[in-house]
């Protein structure tokens, strides 16, 4: 969906694809609210001969994205990545971080910012939030080794 330049983008314009561990690839449709924070462990030296120095050491991507439940895809798509873990009796790499996740919105110059992530480990804390006066929405976070692009 193009946005007219000089417009402002709204959440809803974002599009987020994840590809799960196990190959299932979603594109939503239902995008209420989301936030993606990098993890930076910040390093400071203080040397007797020279101003102080800073690092920046990149430790990571957190997501949390939250959707309008209109189904049951992505319940039923969490529900069959659990059962390989636990029959499996172990910690399989690619169900492990084995995922990745490509997010686009439109900007207000009329070109689509993009992110794509890899080493993504996808897990749903919470089956539906449930609410007398608003929609049922689902809630999955996701960390990510690094941003490939």
């Amino acid at each position: 969906m193009a946005t007219p330049p000089g417009s402002f983008s709204i959440g809803r314009d974002a599009r987020l694809i994840m590809t799960m561990p196990n190959g299932t690839r979603i594109q939503t449709r239902n995008l209420d609210r989301g936030r993606a924070t990098q993890d930076i462990r910040m390093l400071t030296f203080h040397p007797l001969n020279s101003p102080p120095l800073a690092r920046a050491i990149p430790r990571g991507w957190h997501f949390e994205f939250t959707f309008w439940r209109i189904d049951s895809e992505l319940a039923d798509i969490f529900a069959s990545l659990e059962p390989e873990f636990w029959f499996l009796n172990s910690i399989v790499p690619n169900l492990a971080s084995g995922g990745s996740m490509t997010i686009e919105f439109p900007t207000t110059g009329g070109t689509t910012s993009r992110a794509v992530f890899t080493g993504v480990l996808f897990y749903m804390q919470e089956f539906a939030n449930l609410q007398v006066d608003r929609e049922i929405d689902q809630t999955i976070h996701a960390f990510a080794s690094y941003r490939s692009q």
